[in-house]
């Protein structure tokens, strides 16, 4: 990737047209159901003129001149056994919370709303931080947090046992009314459930491409020999990870660390290993881009 820039302001008839199509409580129900079909419409992706229609519009392509990606950051990892200190994913989450200017918790998931999700809190949402987000607040969708009470929801989604995403996606400019110049001034975490976050199954249809924007920090699922080759953990892997092999499953680098198989597995025969050295921040793990929150 070359490098995001920020677009000017001008004369601001864009910034004018995003905050009127922004998402408010009149609106929610609305952008719900334009959520809802987005995981099997990306599975135009592998179709000719269909395919690059859909990434255009979802501002995946070209692909050199985009810039959505996201990385995984595993609320609950054990590390009680680990020989070395090791910094586990939610206290670097906590750590950019913390540093960031502006945190607004979102009153509701949208893609638990837009799936009427059963399993999982609608009220344990997105945080969203840095000056861009302001405008979501200004549309009546959530509120200012303290970095106290934005930990807070970050320990409850662990609880819950979602999965954390660092997520910066640029077609969601539209979906809330971010202005131009401000871009670069946002980073939402996610608190994901495998049944309906739109990322995740996005991902999971889409083609190669796609999935690469989406990347682990550094930790892998690994399979054991406890494995008995049931073929529950491929099924779920958002990123066709897992191989089944003659012995016993197997996990390719594209694994993003998410823990879904986890929670499938009843052989016990999968955990969470830290195979990359982590970075400092959470932010160093967007290319292209220079998130200032």
């Amino acid at each position: 990737m070359i490098g995001y820039k920020p677009r000017q302001k001008g004369i601001g008839l864009e910034d004018w047209f995003k905050d009127k199509i922004g998402t408010t409580p009149t609106t929610w129900n609305l952008t719900a159901a334009l959520f809802r079909p987005m995981p099997t419409l990306a599975k135009l992706c592998k179709y000719p003129i269909l395919g690059p229609l859909f990434k255009w519009v979802m501002m995946f392509s070209p692909y050199d001149k985009r810039y959505t990606q996201g990385v995984t950051l595993p609320l609950n990892i054990d590390i009680s056994k680990s020989a070395q200190k090791v910094t586990v994913p939610i206290d670097m989450i906590k750590a950019t919370i913390r540093k960031a200017s502006y945190r607004l918790a979102l009153d509701r998931c949208l893609c638990r709303d837009s799936h009427n999700c059963k399993n999982y809190s609608h009220e344990i949402a997105c945080i969203f931080l840095g000056k861009a987000a302001r405008v979501t607040e200004k549309h009546g969708l959530g509120r200012e947090v303290s970095a106290e009470e934005a930990c807070a929801l970050v320990d409850r989604a662990a609880a819950a046992g979602l999965v954390g995403q660092a997520l910066w996606i640029e077609v969601e400019q539209y979906v809330w009314g971010f202005e131009n110049d401000k871009m670069e001034n946002f980073l939402e975490f996610c608190f994901c459930c495998p049944c309906c976050c739109t990322a995740l199954n996005v991902a999971k249809n889409a083609t190669p491409d796609v999935r690469r924007r989406f990347k682990s920090v550094g930790w892998q699922a690994q399979i054991d020999s406890n494995c008995r080759l049931c073929g529950a953990c491929a099924k779920v892997c958002p990123h066709h990870a897992i191989d089944m092999g003659n012995t016993q499953a197997s996990v390719s680098p594209d694994c993003i660390g998410c823990g879904i198989c986890i929670d499938k597995c009843k052989s016990n025969a999968i955990k969470l290993e830290l195979l990359q050295p982590l970075k400092p921040e959470v932010k160093d793990y967007f290319s292209g881009l220079r998130i200032d929150l």
